[in-house]
């Protein structure tokens, strides 16, 4: 009988093992999704950076067209 009794416990802890590894795929692919979130913030705050930067330049261009 131990044996027929060991086996359901066995698939009980495999189920188990088996929800944890999906939980933690889970909590990685939230990682990933952060991850990603971070660097297109990363990304739109160079490129508003960028557009800060050529605002002056931009500024004196349109400066010396009206100059002209």
């Amino acid at each position: 009988m131990k044996d027929g009794e060991s086996k359901p416990k066995d698939e009980v802890a495999e189920m188990k093992n088996a929800e944890i590894k999906a939980k933690d795929e889970v909590a990685e692919m939230k990682n990933t999704q952060i991850k990603a979130k971070d660097e297109a913030a990363e990304m739109k705050e160079g490129e508003n950076k960028a557009k800060d930067e050529a605002t002056p330049m931009r500024d004196a261009g349109n400066k010396e067209k009206d100059e002209t």
